[in-house]
């Protein structure tokens, strides 16, 4: 957004002053080159302490400001080692990747969707992927694997170089805003989508974590599924040019299920 040189350097103290902001705390400044990378006309990198920060016009101030991007995921990220970092904007999102405290290697890509974000923050973490850089051709994206000598495409197909993707996702703890009063609950139902051939395991935990879990599988071609209540996505695209469908025709066709939970 300026002609400007602006020094990250997460050791030094005396440089610079961005605004009323200066660069002189060990976890303000980028850890490696890898991880800069312009988001959008604002420069994004990520810090010794494993958190994103962006570089942004001051709101209240002439200059840069530093703004914390990952405090939504704070747990996930500082359990990561950023040494090794890079990252790369393609398609409106951010990728970043980082390792397991006790791995060699990267392994680890936490990936940050702008366009559904709404300034919240859309947060991924793909797990197996070992990302040492990355590049974009003729619009496609790569990565040079940090484990081997290989060059990978990302994002083709619905597969993970020919094998299933599996995915998680994990709500926050609820206390239904009255976290000072024993709640009982007689019925517990869950409600969602599944496609035909799929099969999700969940886990309920209750009383703080401190009892006993409890998981159910849910199969597609379960009697709780209702395939008169359906939805269809595209054609043969998910989150492409095509959205919507005849249910007919489309290719991912997901039934509404309904399942209570029982608990001891």
């Amino acid at each position: 957004k300026h002609f400007e040189f602006i020094a990250l350097d997460n050791t030094r103290t005396d440089f610079p002053r961005l605004g009323n902001n200066i660069l002189n705390s060990h976890n303000t400044g980028a850890i490696t080159n890898k991880g800069i990378v312009n988001v959008e006309g604002n420069v994004f990198y990520v810090s010794p302490d494993g958190h994103f920060r962006g570089l942004f016009e001051s709101d209240n101030t002439e200059g840069i400001e530093v703004k914390p991007m990952s405090n939504n995921i704070a747990p996930t990220v500082t359990a990561l080692n950023p040494v090794s970092a890079a990252g790369i904007y393609h398609n409106r999102k951010f990728y970043m990747t980082a390792k397991d405290s006790d791995a060699n290697t990267n392994n680890k890509m936490i990936v940050w969707d702008t366009l559904a974000s709404q300034n919240r923050g859309a947060w991924s973490l793909y797990k197996g992927l070992y990302a040492n850089c990355f590049s974009q051709f003729d619009g496609d994206l790569y990565f040079g694997a940090a484990n081997e000598k290989t060059v990978y495409k990302m994002l083709t197909g619905y597969t993970d170089n020919s094998s299933p993707f599996f995915s998680y996702w994990k709500s926050k703890l609820l206390n239904y805003d009255i976290p000072h009063e024993l709640k009982e609950f007689r019925y517990v139902f869950m409600e969602g989508y599944i496609n035909e051939s799929g099969v999700v395991s969940t886990t309920a935990y209750y009383d703080a974590l401190s009892a006993d879990s409890k998981t159910i599988v849910i199969y597609g071609n379960g009697a709780y599924v209702d395939q008169s209540q359906s939805i269809a996505f595209g054609d043969s695209v998910f989150g492409g040019s095509i959205f919507g469908g005849d249910p007919g025709t489309a290719d991912i066709v997901l039934n509404k299920f309904r399942v209570r939970l029982s608990f001891p």
